[in-house]
């Protein structure tokens, strides 16, 4: 049974930080319990995580993304979120 935990709270810019705090400690202590890597899907990633981490471990699916990325996106124009370098 696979869930995300998520920290939800009133706006409030004082408790930012808090919360990021927070939210990266529970990370940790879940993915320490679980004992495997991180696999992150993209739309919930935090920015800290790997290419490995939302892309995959396996070194040809890092090849084959890189070589798509240049192919179909040479300028970057999606590199906002989550590049593929």
């Amino acid at each position: 049974d696979d869930r995300t935990p998520a920290l939800i709270y009133a706006l409030n810019s004082t408790l930012d930080a808090i919360a990021m705090q927070a939210g990266k400690e529970m990370r940790r202590i879940l993915n320490e319990a679980d004992g495997r890597e991180i696999h992150a899907y993209v739309n919930y990633a935090h920015g800290d995580e790997s290419l490995s981490e939302l892309y995959g471990f396996e070194e040809w699916r890092q090849s084959r993304l890189r070589e798509l990325k240049g192919l179909y996106d040479p300028k970057g124009s999606f590199n906002f979120y989550a590049p593929v370098r």
